[in-house]
């Protein structure tokens, strides 16, 4: 029932003040910078653009996923964030559409869960085959008495039943990292070919549909299908709104408490709803909502009892009552200084067929404009958030108090909301509204409200009102970000096959400077050449301890990290990335040789050309995300390398690409650290 309400407080500055207004419909970027990472919308399950919530990917508590993320490739590589960063297992996780990243302090770094190998633990697999047309997983012995370098050798064979498929895969600089080592055959099912990975399924599809051309690779979504299958945690899952409150104080009242029960609704199985409960309910939710996106929030109660307690003369005028209730909860949010006051009831009336949602404002206050906006907000936020989960109602007005009570005139307001009168003896100082989420005493609306979805979209509604009530400086998306659609990669090279491995010792070995050992989970791969594009010569395991040679130069896997060992492993030489091996001796510094000795291998048919002369030079600009160098002259082209802020690179040639900013498609070829490729011009401090 309504409990007769006022409004809050704010300083005769804030009064006086006119903020800019956002629409309703108008929530900005699709995804911006924010404190210490980057905050994205695209996978918060609304249509692209018409809604503020999302996830935040940051360095937040000395765990660096922001840094992961873009170490990984970023959105081209990992796609856009499908959680909140939660504990998972006893470590901190973040979902993203094609994987899951976990942090591993042990290493200082995160490392790509093996989605496809927990949901064969989970019990999935059956799951999988029936909904996602996933094959089973190879037998258990398929791997029996085999060293580590076999069972890469032959499982990565696997991929040799489909060239399509294994072009698609090798056409990822760091297969292995990115999607991990098949853990199925081929299969045929039916309209496409399939291969189960441990990170990611790979299909090809023999006819055209509504996703891919008939021959084309589509790769499953990792990140997506844990989420689907229900492999994380769900309170890891709702999205939230972006941590740009600042820091500003908002009253939540959740009406009634203690004896004051309000309305309630009793179900023929025994069930009975009482308002103050509903109410408390959900103002915790929009309460931990707010705190995420750094609001200050300040319940007027946290628990089911009377706010005035123990009882007391509020007001002055005896004896202790409602108004004093109600006077103690208008004092807290002016005593916070509050810049906005929410009251959170549902709904009650004799008549059971009223039905739908209601929210009041006073219209005799200085602020009553912004009262009536932020009541607007609220309505619309609330029939979005309802319809959302299927249930949309024909009924959602706006109203001032007096209306609700009979008309204008002395007296006739709620006392959270009205001025100064013989009743309301100290107004709230700040725009407010009280809001009647659905009418408990109608019977579909109270059934609604035994559905927590229901209480979680009101709940999230109430919070993104308050969001977009207040102006926010959302900035721009960089240029270098990716767009929400890109357009398919170009068709991956062929690839050569495997060559066979001698397990041998070399006559003459050389000598080793020291020894290392793995130290990442998911073992490391050792490269023909120092380059992740390199052809590669073996796996080797976590914990594999390996003779270092020399310690050389080459691709800048993460970014200003140029360092590779030349190393031996079970007889075989090869190049491993300095940054997944853990020395166990002092090493030299790495040798500025621009051609490292090769391992024992033939010399390629063509000699590698001179290196071209740079016609100029250029820095990457300061944006705090750094750029990616690309193999082609658009966004969609696989990602070269990350370069950081302030990285000086070599400018080879101006040419014509993507206009990745409207008309500006200026692009350059360049070098950074050895390696070539294209950065987009407007990144470029020339």
């Amino acid at each position: 029932m309504l409990l007769l309400l006022v409004l809050l407080m704010l300083s005769s500055t804030f009064v006086t003040m006119h903020w800019p207004i956002r629409s309703a419909d108008a929530v900005g970027p699709l995804d911006f910078d924010i404190p210490n990472g980057h905050f994205y919308t695209q996978a918060n399950g609304s249509p692209a653009g018409t809604d503020t919530l999302g996830y935040a990917v940051t360095n937040d508590s000395g765990v660096p996923l922001w840094n992961e993320f873009q170490r990984y490739g970023g959105f081209a590589s990992l796609g856009y964030p499908v959680s909140r960063r939660m504990t998972w297992d006893g470590f901190t996780v973040q979902a993203f559409q094609k994987g899951i990243l976990q942090w591993r302090p042990e290493a200082g770094q995160a490392w790509m869960v093996n989605v496809f190998d927990l949901l064969h633990d989970r019990g999935k697999d059956s799951w999988l085959q029936t909904v996602r047309s996933t094959p089973a997983p190879l037998p258990p012995d398929f791997d029996k008495g085999k060293q580590w370098p076999d069972i890469v050798r032959e499982r990565l064979a696997l991929l040799n039943d489909n060239a399509a498929i294994k072009n698609a895969y090798f056409a990822n600089a760091d297969p292995t990292t990115f999607y991990g080592l098949p853990v199925s055959r081929v299969v045929d099912n039916g309209n496409h070919f399939a291969i189960r990975l441990q990170r990611a399924v790979f299909q090809q599809w023999k006819v055209d549909v509504p996703w891919a051309k008939a021959g084309q690779v589509t790769v499953a979504n990792g990140g997506d299908i844990a989420k689907e299958a229900g492999l994380l945690p769900a309170d890891g899952l709702t999205p939230d709104l972006p941590p740009l409150g600042g820091g500003r104080v908002v009253v939540i009242d959740p009406g009634h408490g203690g004896n004051e029960v309000g309305t309630s609704s009793k179900f023929s199985d025994g069930t009975i709803l009482r308002e103050k409960d509903l109410n408390l309910r959900v103002a915790l939710k929009v309460a931990d909502l707010l705190t995420r996106a750094a609001f200050k929030p300040v319940l007027t109660r946290t628990t089911d009892r009377a706010v005035n307690s123990p009882p007391q003369l509020v007001t002055g005028h005896p004896p202790i009552g409602l108004d004093d209730e109600l006077q103690a909860r208008v004092d807290i949010a002016n005593n916070a200084n509050a810049q906005l006051f929410l009251s959170i009831h549902f709904n009650g009336n004799t008549n059971s067929k009223l039905h739908g949602s209601e929210v009041y404002y006073s219209e005799e206050r200085p602020y009553s404009s912004d009262s009536k906006r932020f009541a607007s907000l609220l309505l619309d936020n609330v029939k979005r958030g309802l319809a959302s989960i299927g249930y949309g109602t024909d009924y959602a007005v706006v109203k001032t108090d007096w209306q609700a009570l009979g008309g204008p005139g002395p007296g006739q307001h709620f006392y959270l909301l009205g001025p100064v009168s013989n009743i309301i003896v100290r107004p709230s100082l700040m725009p407010a509204a009280l809001a009647e989420g659905l009418f408990m005493t109608n019977p579909t609306d109270a059934l609604a409200l035994r559905d927590e979805r229901t209480l979680d979209v009101i709940a999230r509604a109430y919070a993104t009102a308050i969001y977009r009530y207040f102006p926010v400086s959302i900035p721009a998306p960089s240029p270098s970000a990716p767009s929400p659609s890109p357009s398919p990669p170009a068709p991956p090279p062929q690839v050569p096959p495997a060559r066979t491995i001698s397990t041998a010792p070399p006559a003459e070995p050389a000598p080793a400077i020291g020894q290392g050992r793995v130290i990442n989970a998911t073992g490391a791969l050792m490269r023909a050449q120092p380059s992740t594009t390199a052809e590669v010569v073996q796996g080797l395991p976590n914990d594999a301890t390996l003779d270092i040679l020399q310690a050389v130069e080459g691709q800048s896997v993460n970014a200003g990290d140029p360092r590779w060992y030349r190393a031996r492993y079970n007889g075989v030489e090869g190049f491993v990335y300095a940054a997944v091996v853990q020395e166990g001796f002092p090493v030299s510094a790495p040798a500025p040789s621009p051609s490292p000795p090769a391992p024992s291998k033939p010399a390629p048919a063509n000699p590698v050309p001179a290196p071209v002369t740079a016609i100029g030079q250029g820095t990457i600009a300061s944006s705090g995300k750094g750029a990616r160098m690309r193999a082609e002259p658009n966004i969609s082209a696989p990602v070269v390398q990350a370069m950081p802020d302030g990285a000086s690179l070599d400018i080879l040639q101006s040419v014509t690409g993507q206009a990745v900013d409207p008309g500006d498609g200026r692009w350059y070829r360049a070098r950074y650290n050895g390696i070539e490729g294209f950065v987009y011009a407007a990144v470029v401090e020339t």
